[in-house]
């Protein structure tokens, strides 16, 4: 699995320690990020932290790079998985990662998954793309679902390139 914007770690640890099978997580944050020296908690190393984790079954490696940067090959083989957690600068507009990584990622063709991209209520930046998002789903091949109700408080919605894989129930009051 996939995490873009490794903050804190909370979303690569809770999707590393999906239980029964424990997935692999890559999680990718910005060159100069070194935000998640907050997640190693009473002063513990990141080696230390990752010793811990280990421990409890669970496998997360730290990337910080542009992945607008990297090559066509070096991203595909950073996104070919069935998952993505999307939880970037929330200004698609104003500071475009999330718009352009998503372009990249229908441009190369191979991604056939699952997006979960977080806030997407948060300000008029996120409302906005997440309507686009909404009204170009058919054209560009990706289902779209507001999850808000059962995730975030700001908003959750899922991008669904599966091709019908994947089924949402809608019936929790």
């Amino acid at each position: 699995m996939v995490d873009i914007g490794t903050r804190y770690v909370t979303s690569a640890l809770a999707l590393a320690s999906a239980v029964p099978t424990h997935p692999i997580v890559w999680t990718f944050d910005i060159p100069e990020s070194m935000e998640r020296t907050g997640a190693f908690r009473d002063g513990k190393s990141e080696e230390d932290w990752q010793n811990d984790v280990k421990a409890h079954e669970m496998n997360i490696t730290f990337y910080n790079l542009d992945l607008l940067s990297v090559s066509d090959e070096e991203f595909t083989k950073y996104m070919n998985t069935w998952f993505i957690m999307l939880d970037t600068e929330h200004e698609p507009d104003t500071n475009p990662f999330e718009r352009e990584w998503l372009q990249h990622l229908m441009d190369a063709k191979f991604f056939n998954g699952i997006i979960l991209t977080d806030d997407i209520h948060l300000n008029d930046e996120m409302e906005k793309w997440w309507n686009e998002l909404k009204e170009n789903a058919e054209r560009d091949g990706y289902v779209v679902y507001d999850l808000t109700k059962v995730g975030h408080a700001t908003g959750t919605g899922m991008l669904d390139f599966s091709g019908g894989q994947v089924t949402v129930i809608d019936n929790i009051e």
